[in-house]
C-alpha cells in the first residue's frame, strides 16, 4: 500500500511542452508491480507498451484498483525514483479513454442519452527549486472537438523525500488555476437528452438553470461571470463556443482541505463553504462561429 500511495500522489493533487522518451517495456512491469503489490499478479507477463511508448495498464488488473477504463495508459519521466527511493517520478501523465466516459464515472445516464466517448489526459510535473506540483494539463477531450482543458499548480510541495512529502500533504496549496472549455453543435445530441423532448421542456429547464446561476454569491462570481454562465446555458443543448474561467484562489486552496472531506469525512459543503469564501471566478463567454 505504501507504494501505491507513493506512485500514485502525483494524481491526487498556458500547456508546456513535455519531453518524454518512451518507456521501456520493463520499468512499465516493475512499477505496475509495485502498484499490485499484495494481489499476486505477475505483472511483467501482462505489461506492454503502446505502438506510441507508453504503458499500457491491463484492463482486468486496473479494475482490481478502481480504474475501470476501456484503456489506461501511461508514461514518466525519472522513473528511477519509484525504484530507488519510493518516491513520485519527476513528471507523470496518465491517458484514459472509454467510449461511454460518462457512466464509467458514475454520472448518471439518461434512457435515450448515447454514450459519450471521452479521453482524459493529465500531466503533472515536479519543479523542486519553486516546491510546485504542476498541473501541466487535465485535458478532456470529447466527441466532435469539445474539450475542457485546466492548468495550475500545488505550491509548497516538497517530494524530495517520503517525510518532506507528508508533511506537503497538509502544506500545499492549489494557485494559478485556469480553465477553458470549448463546446461544439456536435454536442446536441449528447446533451439534449437531458433538456427534454420538447422546446417548452427546454426552455424551462435553461430558465430554472440561469435563476440558479443568478443566486449564486456575488463575491465568489462578480456580475460579469454569471453573465457568462448565463450566455452558455442559453446556447444549450448546442454550447457552439469557449468558456475561459480564470480562478482566483488567493492565498491558495489548501490540499488539507480536501484530506478533511476525503480521509476525514467532513461534510463536503463544508468544504464548499470555505472554498467560496476565499476564491474568486472570473469567466468570459464567446460565441463561436
Amino acid at each position: 500500500m505504501r507504494y501505491l500511495l507513493t506512485f500514485w500522489l502525483l494524481l491526487m493533487a498556458p500547456i508546456q511542452a513535455i519531453a518524454y522518451s518512451a518507456m521501456q517495456a520493463e520499468d512499465c512491469a516493475a512499477a505496475w508491480q509495485i502498484i499490485m503489490e499484495g494481489h499476486k499478479i505477475d505483472a511483467a507477463a501482462s505489461a506492454r507498451l503502446s505502438d506510441d511508448g507508453w504503458c499500457h495498464v491491463p484492463a482486468s488488473e486496473a479494475a482490481i484498483e478502481g480504474f475501470d477504463f476501456d484503456r489506461i495508459e501511461w508514461r514518466a519521466e525519472g522513473i528511477e525514483r519509484v525504484f530507488k527511493q519510493s518516491l513520485p517520478p519527476a513528471a507523470l501523465t496518465i491517458r484514459v479513454t472509454d467510449a461511454d466516459m460518462l457512466r464509467k464515472l458514475g454520472v448518471e445516464g439518461e434512457v435515450d442519452a448515447p454514450a459519450m466517448p471521452m479521453q482524459i489526459v493529465l500531466s503533472l510535473r515536479d519543479n523542486p527549486q519553486d516546491r510546485q506540483l504542476l498541473i501541466e494539463k487535465l485535458l478532456i477531450s470529447g466527441p466532435h472537438g469539445s474539450e475542457v482543458l485546466l492548468t495550475g499548480a500545488f505550491h509548497h510541495v516538497d517530494l524530495s523525500s517520503t517525510g518532506k512529502m507528508q508533511i506537503s500533504l497538509g502544506s500545499a496549496t492549489l494557485r494559478d488555476v485556469a480553465l477553458v472549455a470549448k463546446g461544439t453543435r456536435g454536442l446536441d445530441r449528447y446533451i439534449r437528452p437531458y433538456f427534454g423532448a420538447t422546446f417548452p421542456e427546454r426552455s424551462r429547464r435553461r430558465t430554472e438553470m440561469t435563476d440558479k446561476v443568478s443566486d449564486w454569491p456575488d463575491n465568489s462570481f462578480p456580475p460579469k461571470t454569471k453573465r457568462a454562465v448565463q450566455q452558455l446555458i442559453a446556447e444549450l443543448p448546442s454550447p457552439n463556443g469557449t468558456l475561459r474561467v480564470d480562478v482566483d484562489t488567493g492565498a491558495g486552496i489548501s490540499m488539507g482541505s480536501f484530506i478533511k472531506t476525503y480521509v476525514f469525512g467532513e461534510p463536503s459543503e463544508e468544504l464548499i463553504k470555505r472554498l467560496l469564501e476565499t476564491t474568486v471566478f472570473h469567466a468570459s463567454w464567446t460565441h463561436g462561429e
